[in-house]
């Protein structure tokens, strides 16, 4: 009698453990503020640690109480579906995130700084003059006159100091960009 009780609890267990794993997908989706913490490695690995662990839990637990194949692999099935959404959804959400919109790029000033890649591909900022700059991206932050003339774009927040995305202006054309931490 015990045995059939802590065979259930067990699977109960996991399908919670399957089950949070899913929420907090849905969760960091949800919240735009938490979608910038998707680029740092952290949010990745500890995904794949509860992976890890809620794949290994049903295979320990069969073992342990002697039970058949078929509930084990069910569950495994329902947390390697549980990835599988989690990664389509980690790919919608930075790829929204990342693709340059003027709109975005007015409203989330804090995540201008995953627009930079999409927004370099699509547009060739070299040889155009200062007024185009202004007219496509707005007005900059800070115009910095060091080592030539710079228009600085705050595009977030570093550990310390913010990031910005200098573009720079020689002979009133634009002769390159960087993104620096200042």
């Amino acid at each position: 009698m015990n045995s059939k009780i802590l065979k259930y609890l067990s699977f109960i267990l996991i399908i919670i453990i399957s089950g949070g794993i899913l929420l907090s997908t849905f969760v960091f989706i949800r919240f735009n503020s938490i979608v910038q913490n998707f680029e740092n490695g952290i949010l990745i690995y500890s995904f794949f640690t509860l992976y890890i662990c809620a794949v290994m839990l049903p295979i320990l637990f069969r073992k342990k109480l002697k039970i058949s194949r078929t509930i084990p692999l069910i569950l495994i099935f329902c947390i390697l579906s549980a990835a599988l959404i989690n990664a389509g959804a980690y790919n919608i959400v930075k790829n929204s995130v990342s693709a340059y919109s003027r709109q975005n790029w007015d409203n989330n000033a804090n995540l201008r700084i995953y627009m930079i890649e999409d927004l370099e591909k699509q547009y060739q900022f070299f040889g155009k003059t200062e007024t185009e700059i202004i007219d496509f991206l707005g007005h900059p932050s800070n115009v910095s006159y060091y080592s030539g003339k710079r228009l600085e774009y705050y595009i977030g927040d570093g550990y310390i100091d913010p990031y910005t995305y200098d573009i720079i202006i020689e002979n009133d054309v634009v002769s390159g960009t960087a993104i620096v931490q200042h």
